[in-house]
């Protein structure tokens, strides 16, 4: 077993550089103290790094306490989120080399000034060992929800477009190691290497359930309990931590941590990790909730060893790019309808014959459509999903597993009745008329009927590729305003050419449609649409992370999801 820490926080290391350092915690709120206030500068020809996007403020020429290398303490605004990022003076942009970069994610009621506070000697550590240091405020106190990771996404595009990344790295502390698992496990952002967990968040409804406090923040964060189970790092399996290098730090059983209990949150999930994972260490000390002063070491120590054994294989060079925050995103984490986005917002109503059933996915939960189930949010409440009404751009996303040998509609406003011709766009597959047999396809409509000059809708965009029955592959449709197009598995296959029973030829994908998106609300429904008031097109199929952006997300961006979430399968 790993040495247990004496009361003082005795360290590990031995190294003389390494001084005693007085501790400060707190519940949720502890803190790694640090070292004394910054010294002069020695070196004599300074060389700190230019201006870069969204600078708000600049400390520079600033050495470590231990080593005196000099680095630049920078706060800059990504998206309108602020982050303190330490670059060593030896990492410049655009160099060659790649270099580790070391995420450290602040506890509840704190922001990017963490990195100047409760992180700063253990990221002035990894400023001697040539690592880019940051911190986010995140949103604040979000946890792990869909903002929370959307800042953490724009913070790697901000980092990877500037300086080539060789791996990412996790630091937490306390709530913060919620948004690292979840960071780490479900990969919000490529190329992570390593997680060191301190006293750590894993398991958030029970800190949710755990206190008064717990449940205002958590509940605040996701407005209610199934949205939480559905971003909860405890519901990934142990196949999402395969490869992981993973080492917790947490309070022996004769030191009780009450405000994060070790076999609950760090040990739960070593527990479910240790089978799949490169490396799931613990160590041990006797503070409680209160971090021992020997995990800055340790830390530094652990994820530069999991570095030094990525050897000298070429890293990734693509740059991630953002993906903005959908205006509404349907993980069907309650037991049943209505199902809420995740902002509490777009309750989805059962309105078929047959209830959609919830099921376990890759993706967490999803629905079970059975050729006979339908659910809508109504015209009355349809708000933001009329996309004719808004900027006349739309994404619609979904994880599709088919096995219908019919047209199936998976979502969107394609619903019309007597004397309301309410159809505006829709996420379908195998379209049989006009070429869209066995594909999948996005419908568009202007004027919510038939094509003028066709008896049915003609104006869609279908993949070249097909689909494959029994497998989940990642259906996305675009419109932006001019063009439609289809994806499958990331991927907006050519369809160049298709003549139809008139005579006419056309591209199929992408697909030019200049007239716009319907204003008219409809009603917005999945699992099938409406044609004179009747449900018909009802899928067979199962259906995850359903997703509607008010923008139409470039062929990049879709990539960038798919090769997200694919690695989940």
């Amino acid at each position: 077993m790993s040495p247990h820490d004496d009361a003082a926080g005795r360290a590990s290391s031995t190294s003389s550089s390494l001084r005693r350092r007085t501790i400060v915690g707190g519940a949720l709120s502890g803190a790694l103290a640090l070292g004394a206030a910054t010294l002069p500068a020695t070196a004599a020809s300074a060389a700190p790094i230019r201006g870069l996007p969204g600078e708000i403020s600049r400390k520079i020429n600033v050495p470590t306490q231990n080593k005196r290398v000099l680095y630049d303490n920078l706060v800059v605004s990504i998206g309108g989120d602020s982050a303190r990022i330490f670059i060593p003076q030896s990492v410049k942009p655009n160099q060659t080399t790649p270099v580790p970069v070391i995420w450290f994610i602040h506890s509840a009621q704190a922001d990017h000034n963490s990195l100047n506070s409760v992180f700063k000697y253990p990221a002035e550590l990894a400023v001697e060992k040539g690592a880019i240091a940051i911190c986010q405020t995140l949103g604040g106190t979000l946890w792990t929800n869909d903002t929370a990771q959307g800042h953490q996404r724009n913070g790697y595009a901000y980092l990877s477009g500037l300086f080539p990344i060789r791996a990412s790295y996790m630091w937490s502390l306390s709530a913060g190691g919620a948004l690292a698992c979840e960071n780490y496990g479900s990969k919000v952002i490529p190329g992570i290497n390593g997680l060191y967990l301190v006293n750590g968040v894993y398991d958030l409804r029970d800190i949710h359930d755990r206190s008064l406090r717990g449940r205002i923040s958590i509940g605040d964060a996701f407005g209610s309990t199934a949205q939480i189970d559905a971003h909860n790092p405890k519901r990934l399996p142990s196949s999402a931590w395969a490869g992981t290098n993973i080492r917790v730090v947490v309070s022996d059983a004769d030191h009780v941590d009450t405000s994060v209990p070790p076999t609950l949150h760090g040990l739960a999930l070593v527990a479910k990790a240790k089978s799949t994972a490169k490396e799931a260490s613990v160590r041990y000390h006797t503070l409680g909730h209160n971090p021992p002063s020997w995990a800055n070491q340790d830390g530094i120590d652990a994820i530069f060893r999991w570095h030094a054994a990525l050897g000298t294989t070429t890293p990734p060079t693509t740059t991630p790019v953002a993906v903005p925050a959908p205006v509404a995103r349907w993980d069907f984490a309650q037991t049943s309808g209505p199902f809420t986005a995740s902002n509490g917002a777009f309750p989805l109503s059962q309105i078929g014959s047959t209830a959609a059933a919830t099921i376990a996915t890759p993706f967490g939960r999803g629905l079970a459509l059975k050729g006979s189930s339908a659910l809508a949010v109504p015209k009355a409440s349809v708000g933001a999903l009329n996309r004719g009404a808004g900027s006349g751009k739309v994404t619609v996303a979904a994880w599709v597993r088919q096995n219908d040998p019919n047209t199936g509609c998976v979502a969107g406003v394609w619903s019309d009745s007597a004397g309301a011709a309410g159809r505006s766009y829709g996420l379908f597959y195998d379209v049989s008329s006009y070429g869209g047999a066995d594909r999948a396809c996005f419908y568009v409509s202007r004027s919510g009927g038939a094509t003028p000059g066709y008896p049915y809708p003609r104006d869609y965009s279908a993949t070249k590729t097909l689909m494959t029955p029994g497998v989940w592959q990642l259906h996305v449709g675009t419109y932006d305003g001019a063009v439609a197009t289809s994806y499958l598995n990331g991927v907006a296959s050519a369809y160049p050419s298709f003549t139809d029973s008139t005579g006419a030829t056309y591209a199929r994908n992408p697909y030019a449609f200049s007239s716009g998106l319907n204003p008219l609300p409809a009603d917005f429904t999945v699992g099938a649409s409406r044609t004179g008031g009747v449900l018909g097109n009802f899928a067979i199929a199962d259906v995850a992370r359903l997703r509607v952006w008010d923008v139409a997300l470039t062929a990049a961006q879709v990539k960038a999801i798919y090769t997200q979430e694919s690695a989940l399968l």
